[in-house]
């Protein structure tokens, strides 16, 4: 949250229309998690697109969170590298969760929570951004029913289509602690790395490299102290679409704009973030 690209504004609020667009995306998860039985929610991480988010931004996201607290649901939290300080003496803003009754890992240590859910222990540890460049292989309780492990980087051999600046690569022995789950964070797409680790993938879409993408995330089910299943569940999210690039090297004015007409033709253009590259443009022609 606290995303903005582009220069359009939302009427309603003033405030950048993508920034707006994450938010409500945000919302949308909510209300379907809200309409299925879980008994706690994990988030791994990037809840924040940066280490200061402004204030409405995390009031935001504090507002739709109690939703799921209040109900006595509980919120556990491990950091993103987008929101983690590079100092140990910032404060980071996922802090702020606690006055939501949720459970953030958002520093340089590994944290861990035992979970009570109907009779059942889940043992949840939290590796945030900063825990994991010092931390090797994480082990499981011993004394839980069900252990997950949530943390946020990238999985060895995962062929991501753009990476980012400070992103962590997640060792193979840290994976491999036999966890009952493994809830995995920073890639946007739900992706099975093991048949027991996943991403769930991201709630909205950050980029055109993400055109194709499905936002959501995802429904994790155990059966006593198995992992049962792991479901995508879909939200909607406002439309991207990347057209057809023009070739304009022996175009004029004219035939540009011909060609932008037909890579336009019969597409719904409606509400949807819309790129369509022109290259070779001669000087003088636009």
């Amino acid at each position: 949250m606290g995303y903005t690209r582009y220069a359009k504004l939302c009427p309603e609020t003033s405030r950048n229309q993508r920034e707006v667009d994450v938010q409500e995306a945000y919302g949308r998860a909510v209300d379907a998690i809200l309409e299925r039985d879980v008994d706690l929610v994990i988030h791994s991480g990037d809840v924040f697109d940066s280490v200061r988010p402004a204030t409405h931004v995390i009031i935001g996201f504090l507002k739709q969170t109690f939703r799921i607290t209040r109900q006595d649901i509980p919120y556990l939290v491990a950091a993103g590298n987008h929101e983690t300080p590079r100092l140990r003496s910032t404060t980071a803003a996922l802090e702020y969760a606690n006055l939501v009754n949720a459970i953030s890992a958002h520093g340089f240590e590994v944290v861990y929570e035992p979970i009570e859910v109907d009779g059942a222990t889940v043992g949840v540890t939290l590796v945030p951004h900063g825990a994991v460049f010092g931390t090797g292989a994480v082990t499981p309780a011993r004394d839980a029913d069900v252990n997950i492990l949530v943390t946020h980087g990238m999985v060895p051999g995962l062929e991501a289509r753009q990476h980012e600046m400070g992103e962590a690569n997640l060792q193979a022995g840290m994976l491999e602690g036999g966890f009952d789950y493994i809830a995995l964070g920073h890639y946007h797409e739900f992706h099975e790395h093991k048949p027991n680790a996943f991403y769930a993938g991201a709630t909205e879409r950050f980029g055109f490299g993400e055109v194709g993408s499905k936002p959501g995330f995802a429904i994790v089910e155990f059966d006593g102290g198995s992992l049962k299943s792991v479901e995508h569940v879909e939200i909607e999210a406002r439309p991207m679409i990347d057209l057809e690039k023009i070739r304009a090297r022996d175009m004029d004015a004219a035939e540009l704009s011909e060609a932008v007409r037909d890579r336009t033709s019969g597409v719904d253009l409606d509400g949807a973030i819309v790129r369509l590259r022109a290259y070779d443009v001669r000087r003088g022609v636009a």
